[in-house]
């Protein structure tokens, strides 16, 4: 059944209890124990508010969220040891929906850290952010593996997330709980983010130059998602795999379609750390019928003689300062030279239909343009007007006082006070069937 159709039996649900009638728990959880039970909330929460304004009772924009995350929140994560049939007995009948809602979005919580706390290297105890599809909402949550089990509590949500835990979001976090998940996340050795029920493991210990999952992570996550279900794609290929989110969302979405999976980095620890978070998200069938192969190699050295139905990459793609060294330590994090190579490749990359999805940036200067593409590729682009607006957060540019400013003087990057920001513009190229091999970039 579709996100959408859930959304709309659980409005049902939500109306009948706003009339007076005492919730149903069956119902409530059988649409809610398969998929992203925060996404489907979402959209529930979507359509109470249409309801509200088209009947002129205005009320908050997310008050269903509110109610669930939290008044519930507080109220159910003091209540251990309660048997079931007394833990929904509020008079209330719409508080009585909301907390069968929170009920169900912990227990896919747990099911999802149970796993990785026991056999993936999870600490016992941590805090964590989770992303619905869509990304509209970011919710912080504290969880610890105890004799009895594992306990989560939603503790704090932060609206239209547009980077890691923006400081002046986490300042107006309301309560002191969401304050501390915060805290723990910014300064713990290990980030911890869960997407549409992939889970992304980051331990500083061991994935030393390895990135956490940032905002343009996710939203490539999201889009790759999308196009693996529409292509039906059986073989998958991300370059920069860097700490394997991408990869592990279109595999786990995938099911029994997926056969083969590739991922290439330069950097030893960014392979290995893709290989355990793509395997700790696979089930147990998933593990043993698909092809994992990742590679240590620059795509230029790499021996490509595989194509892929869908090939993902989140490139380096802030152009540098003119007269820089290209080789220099920026490399790793600035640049377009890997854009230039995917393009140039694309034909040994991507098969009959398949398609490139690539992250570029309106700091991508040689990228502005597009034009010089449409003769070779078909071009999809996933943004409108100048992109998807985000917080510029590359230390080694604010840093660098004279390559920020070219930047800027480019039109790269925006300031706004003493914030800069820069658009995100995902792109999917498919190569048309009659085209010229496209020339050197």
């Amino acid at each position: 059944m579709h996100e959408n159709q859930k959304a709309d039996l659980l409005f049902i649900e939500y109306s009948r209890c706003k009339a007076g009638a005492s919730v149903d728990h069956k119902v409530v959880r059988e649409l809610l124990v398969d998929g992203d039970p925060l996404y489907i909330i979402e959209l529930l929460n979507k359509k109470i508010l249409q309801e509200e304004s088209e009947r002129h009772t205005y009320g908050t924009p997310d008050q269903m969220l509110d109610l669930v995350f939290s008044k519930v929140a507080s109220q159910i994560s003091k209540r251990v040891n309660i048997p079931f049939h007394e833990m929904y007995r509020s008079v209330d009948p719409v508080v009585s929906f909301a907390e069968r809602l929170y009920d169900c979005v912990r227990d896919h919580l747990r099911s999802i850290l149970n796993y990785h706390c026991v056999f993936g290297g999870l600490p016992r105890i941590g805090s964590l952010l989770i992303y619905p599809k869509q990304m509209r909402h970011c919710y912080l949550a504290d969880y610890s593996l105890k004799p009895a089990g594992l306990d989560v509590s939603v503790v704090g949500r932060i609206d239209d997330p547009r980077g890691f835990l923006e400081i002046d979001k986490i300042t107006s976090l309301s309560g002191p709980l969401a304050r501390s998940s915060a805290k723990g996340i910014l300064t713990s050795g290990h980030k911890i983010v869960i997407q549409s029920g992939v889970l992304t493991h980051i331990d500083r210990r061991v994935d030393e130059s390895v990135f956490g999952p940032s905002v343009d992570t996710l939203i490539l996550a999201d889009i790759a998602v999308m196009l693996s279900a529409r292509q039906r794609a059986e073989s998958i290929a991300e370059v920069g795999c860097g700490n394997g989110h991408i990869i592990s969302a279109v595999a786990v979405s995938g099911g029994h379609q997926v056969r083969r999976i590739v991922f290439y980095d330069v950097e030893k620890n960014a392979v290995r750390c893709t290989h355990r978070n793509l395997m700790n998200n696979l089930n147990r069938v998933q593990r043993n019928n698909i092809d994992v192969v990742g590679i240590i190699a620059l795509l230029q050295n790499a021996h490509l003689v595989d194509k892929f139905d869908l090939v993902v990459c989140n490139p380096p793609y802030t152009s540098r300062l003119r007269g820089s060294d290209a080789l220099d330590r920026r490399s790793a994090v600035a640049g377009e030279e890997l854009i230039g190579e995917l393009i140039n490749n694309a034909g040994k990359l991507i098969g009959n239909n398949g398609r490139l999805l690539m992250m570029l940036s309106s700091t991508s200067l040689s990228f502005r343009e597009l034009a010089a593409l449409e003769g070779t590729f078909a071009i999809e682009k996933y943004y409108s007007g100048p992109g998807i607006r985000v917080p510029f957060d590359l230390e080694e540019v604010l840093s660098a006082p004279e390559w920020l400013q070219f930047l800027v003087d480019e039109g790269g990057l925006e300031k706004e006070g003493d914030r800069y920001y820069h658009h995100l513009r995902p792109i999917v190229l498919e190569l048309k069937h009659d085209a010229e091999p496209h020339s050197s970039i």
